[in-house]
């Protein structure tokens, strides 16, 4: 989009410099924004017969439940309305340009015919992708906080790293006796 409204004043340096910021600030503002789940969680430990279990549990209180819904809405619809926008405005400037190219035609027919070839930006499957592998590191930047989780509780623990290690022991000798 920034393309598009600068045109041929287009710096390419001060676009990389932009977009490390705000790659950097929505990834500070990710983890800020889900910093309250860490806080409400407890351990209980759950002691039968046959075994001995620890559980995580999130309690929030009332407040808190409404943020965290706030926040789940804010995470979804943020990114798509910045896109919905984003795309609605590059597409009303190609438009404009075009109109002043090609008079001839009115401003309406310009934009619909922007909306006819850009509209593989509203839908959510893409028929081909020059980089593919782009939208598949952001698609996996977006399980960091939830990946942070098992970094953060799991390997400094030493009671959930012994019943991760147990785990992963009952699955292999599974596997083994069903090959």
């Amino acid at each position: 989009m920034v393309s598009v409204i600068v045109g041929t004043r287009f710096n390419k340096q001060k676009s990389r410099k932009l977009s490390k910021s705000i790659i950097s600030s929505v990834f500070i503002v990710t983890i800020i924004t889900q910093i309250h789940d860490p806080i409400h969680r407890q351990l209980i430990d759950d002691i039968d017969e046959d075994e001995r279990r620890i559980w995580r549990l999130t309690k929030y209180s009332y407040s808190s439940q409404i943020y965290h819904s706030f926040i789940t809405l804010f995470h979804f619809l943020v990114p798509l309305s910045i896109n919905l926008v984003t795309t609605l405005i590059m597409i009303k400037k190609i438009a404009r340009r075009r109109l002043n190219i090609y008079p001839e035609q009115s401003y309406q027919d310009h934009f619909q015919r922007q909306i006819y070839r850009h509209q593989h930006l509203f839908k959510r499957r893409m028929k081909s992708a020059h980089e593919p592998w782009i939208f598949l590191i952001g698609y996996f930047v977006s399980f960091i906080p939830s990946m942070m989780t098992f970094v953060v509780f799991v390997l400094p623990s030493k009671n959930y790293k012994s019943e991760l290690r147990s785990f992963y022991e009952q699955k292999f000798r599974r596997l083994r006796r069903n090959p």
